[in-house]
């Protein structure tokens, strides 16, 4: 199948789309359609493999466990799959990292054991992390209350904690994602806080 393999030639090779246009006697915008339908089936696909956990007992505990942070479901992160792209046209820009690379985001949640919990790949290494997190299913479907919608942890007669997950400083703090305190001075419990924190994402990196 020719969409496949134009699909298979650009994630593998990361040429541009004006050379694999060439090769299969197609242009720009129709290799890049190709492409990211490929990406959506895949995706598509991959769900049936990669579902969110309906308990999530186990997972908080081994988080508690490791770094004393209560009722935490996962770890956030995001890397950068580097591809080699021609510099010169206009275009591959938008690809561009912050460490000068060519490079495709991947977003993903895990557990305490590095499972996936939740991954999305494909877009441009110029995006930051909030533009990629919020324009995620993920996102999505915490704010429609439909992912971290469990039990809420009471802490004392006043004060409740709902499920949540953690992410660096490069995520936006949200009632679901907690990122670590910034700044100094910082207090005794926010700094025993931020090592928590720091204890929970080595254990999912």
């Amino acid at each position: 199948n020719d969409r496949v393999a134009v699909a298979l030639r650009r994630l593998g090779s990361g040429e541009s789309l004006s050379v694999i246009g060439e090769t299969f006697g197609m242009n720009q915008s129709t290799v890049s359609q190709i492409t990211w339908r490929f990406v959506e089936s895949m995706e598509e696909r991959a769900m049936h493999h990669l579902q969110w956990p309906s308990k999530l007992d186990e997972i908080k505990s081994k988080f508690e466990k490791i770094s004393g942070l209560p009722n935490c479901c996962g770890a956030i992160d995001i890397t950068h799959i580097v591809m080699n792209l021609p510099a010169v046209e206009p275009s591959n820009k938008v690809w561009l990292d912050g460490e000068k690379n060519f490079s495709m985001i991947l977003q993903a949640v895990v557990d305490p054991d590095m499972r996936f919990l939740d991954v999305i790949a494909g877009w441009p290494g110029s995006l930051s992390d909030d533009v990629v997190l919020k324009n995620s299913g993920f996102y999505k479907l915490v704010e429609k209350g439909k992912r971290l919608n469990g039990e809420k942890l009471h802490l004392s007669e006043r004060t409740e904690l709902r499920e949540y997950i953690i992410g660096d400083s490069g995520f936006p703090l949200l009632p679901w994602l907690l990122t670590p305190y910034q700044g100094k001075p910082l207090s005794l419990p926010q700094t025993e806080f931020n090592k928590r924190h720091s204890e929970a994402r080595k254990a999912a990196q």
